[in-house]
């Protein structure tokens, strides 16, 4: 075989995996926008675990009896809650943190290496650089496979978070949101139709102290007034 031919050959050869391997294609991936989702997830944590604190500072010293043990019981599971959210969402930071610093160091040296293979006439130092782009590819792809099961298990667990205080009831004379107002049938012959029960009063709470401090005063204000006209009339 001549030189001419050896010469061919390689020249086919390099042509042939510098314009089809697929293995020399960039890293992609936006570092930028996974730091910034890092950094909402923090903002998250730090909300919930300013929370955790909010709700453990509430003191109601004036409460007693069965009113007293519901409401610490309602306050002690609520800053349960807010923390094991805020460290969840700590946790789902750091984990987007640990992939994006794999991505934002390793995308600059993947670049170098595939410069290397397409350009340097050193076939040794060429094919030493496409067996580093097959390692750290790999060690991209452990990181964000580690990643995404970190994220999907906050996920659930943020899920499995119960409720402790329910949905709150409309105010008095309002449908819940997206319930439809249905008209009472008109009575066809017979007795006239029994008029509704009147709507049952909202009544102060623990829970309402906590769901809505406004409308607990209101409650408060309205209830004691009433049972100081009752007091006045019977003395």
């Amino acid at each position: 075989m001549s030189e001419s031919d050896n010469g061919s050959d390689n020249g086919s050869d390099n042509g042939s995996d510098n314009g089809s391997d697929n293995a020399l294609e960039p890293l992609t991936g936006n570092a930028a926008g996974i730091a910034e989702e890092c950094r909402r997830l923090r903002a998250l944590g730090d909300h919930y675990e300013s929370t955790a604190r909010a709700f453990a500072g509430v003191r109601l010293v004036d409460w007693h009896g069965t009113a007293h043990d519901l409401f610490e019981e309602a306050q002690y599971a609520l800053a349960r809650n807010a923390r094991l959210a805020a460290d969840l969402y700590f946790v789902g930071a750091d984990a987007l943190a640990e992939y994006q610093h794999s991505l934002e160091t390793l995308q600059p040296v993947v670049a170098s290496l595939i410069a290397e293979v397409r350009e340097s006439p050193d076939l040794l130092r060429a094919e030493a650089a496409r067996t580093s782009i097959s390692w750290l590819r790999q060690q991209h792809l452990a990181a964000g496979d580690k990643a995404a099961r970190t994220i999907e298990q906050v996920h659930t667990d943020l899920a499995a978070i119960r409720r402790v205080i329910p949905e709150p009831t409309p105010p008095v004379g309002q449908a819940r949101p997206g319930a439809a107002a249905l008209a009472r049938p008109t009575p066809v012959g017979g007795p006239p139709a029994r008029p509704p029960d009147p709507p049952e009063r909202a009544q102060p709470s623990p829970y309402l102290a906590l769901l809505d401090p406004t409308l607990h005063a209101r409650l408060l204000r309205e209830l004691n007034a009433e049972v100081y006209d009752a007091l006045s009339r019977s003395t």
